[in-house]
């Protein structure tokens, strides 16, 4: 089952009810004007792999509790880009044992460091935190395997990370500071996943 309600300008806060749809493994919230805080209940859904709700009106802290939920067997693209979300990243997420994909750009009161827990993501090899707070290093999440990192060449890169304010010795294939999304970056379709991506000709609320 999948939900994607990309750009229709739909408002209020997200029912926590959403939490009973089991079945859910794609959800694409992305591009609207939700408010209020990331319902807890979401944390039920123990089969999505692809989770976007970015550029909305989300508030509150970012949602620890998703480390610790059904989500983080499941989980392997988490977009919250453009939102109101603030505070410091969650040490939690670092059990997020399946994640690949990470953005959370353009999130200017999300603050600190990068949790030396998220380490044990190691299945993660793209993280967007450009226009952010954050400071610090991304070095911990170098891995041994990544043996091209001082390459320039993109696709030798086995972590992609765009760096800011961010120090990373071991990975020098970055998205710059003057990076412009495409479309393939708002709805995950070049990503690579398992899954395929999303078809965003065919953007669509039903089962699979």
């Amino acid at each position: 089952m999948e939900i994607h309600v990309p750009n229709n300008a739909l408002n209020g806060t997200l029912p926590s009810e959403l939490g009973r749809l089991t079945a859910l493994k794609d959800v694409g919230l992305q591009s609207n004007v939700f408010t209020g805080t990331i319902p807890r209940e979401l944390g039920n859904l123990g089969n999505i792999w692809y989770l976007s709700m970015g550029d909305n009106l989300f508030s509150g802290t970012l949602p620890g509790w998703i480390g610790t939920s059904k989500l983080a067997q499941s989980l392997t693209h988490f977009e919250v880009p453009r939102t109101n979300l603030e505070g410091t990243l969650p040490a939690e997420w670092g059990m997020l044992s399946s994640l690949q994909k990470l953005k959370m750009h353009r999130n200017p009161l999300i603050t600190g460091t990068i949790p030396i827990e998220w380490a044990n993501m190691t299945k993660l090899d793209g993280m967007w935190i450009f226009n952010t707070s954050l400071t610090g290093s991304v070095n911990h999440l170098c891995r041994e395997e990544f043996v091209d990192f001082g390459s320039q060449n993109c696709d030798d890169c086995g972590l992609e990370v765009d760096l800011e304010d961010v120090e990373c010795e071991c990975c020098h294939c970055c998205i710059d500071n003057d990076y412009v999304e495409s479309e393939d970056d708002l709805y995950g379709a070049d990503d690579g996943n398992e899954e395929g991506g999303l078809d965003e000709d065919n953007i669509t609320i039903g089962s699979t």
